[in-house]
Formats: structure tokens, C-alpha cells, sequence
């Protein structure tokens, strides 16, 4: 082998890239790779915020080191007093989605033909309702 296929990288701070737009108009910066720092990133709201916003989409958008970042690790980002409403309301949503989840497992059981009444059941129910439903209304 007499060469090696090298390709020229640029990269820069999340401080430098504050109001640039990376995408695929942008002639230099077309995809960004996010590197977080080892432990957590509860304390670097802001870069964290301006970093994953520069990108036009997400396909633009990658984490280097993915192993630092969970669901559970971005829930917990930021500790002032508007970030501790925020988890208390996404809390309040969780509580409020199950008791609706619930709710309609059981209206959606209840449609079912058989004795014993299971969510399965009453959900065959609907799919074949909808099917017979559509196909009167092609015919």
C-alpha cells in the first residue's frame, strides 16, 4: 500500500459553535460528533443545550461515547429551580399517562367477545371492526 485514505477533520468547542448551523448547506461542518465528558453531565446544561441544537436533523447528530449518556442521565441534567419543575411535572405526566394507559387497556378489554376479557381480545375486536369497517366503505 503506497497510501493511505486520510480525510481532513476540523473540530471545534461548543463555545465556537454557538449561532453556526451544521448541516448539509454548511460547506465545512456537515455532521457533529458530541464527546461527553467522563461521569455526568448534570452541570453542562448549556453546552449540552447548544451543542445537540446546532445540527439541521437529527441523522446530523452523534455521541461519541454514548456509555456516558442514558435517559436517566439527561432526566437529571441541570439543578437550578426551573429544572427541578420540570422533573416534577415530567413526573406528574408519567403518574397521569399511566393511569390513562390503564384506563383505556381496560375500556379496550372490555369490548371483548369472550367470557374472560383480555386487552388481545378486545384489540382483535377493533382490528376486525376497523377492517370490516374500511372494506364496506370500499365496496
Amino acid at each position: 500500500m503506497k497510501t493511505i485514505p486520510l480525510r481532513i477533520c476540523v473540530a471545534l468547542t461548543v463555545y465556537k459553535s454557538q449561532g453556526m448551523t451544521i448541516g448539509e448547506l454548511n460547506p465545512v461542518f456537515q455532521y457533529l460528533i458530541v464527546h461527553l465528558p467522563d461521569g455526568t453531565v448534570k452541570n453542562l446544561v448549556g453546552q449540552f443545550l447548544v451543542a445537540c441544537s446546532r445540527v439541521t436533523g437529527p441523522d446530523r447528530l452523534a455521541f461519541a461515547n454514548r456509555e456516558n449518556l442514558s435517559k436517566q442521565g439527561i432526566f437529571k441534567i441541570g439543578n437550578t429551580p426551573s429544572d427541578e419543575r420540570r422533573r416534577a411535572f415530567m413526573l406528574e405526566l408519567r403518574a397521569k399517562e399511566r393511569v390513562t394507559m390503564d384506563l383505556c387497556k381496560g375500556l379496550i378489554a372490555a369490548l371483548d367477545n369472550h367470557d374472560e376479557k383480555t386487552y388481545e381480545g378486545g384489540w382483535y375486536y377493533l382490528l376486525n371492526w376497523y377492517r370490516e369497517t374500511t372494506n364496506a366503505n370500499t365496496n
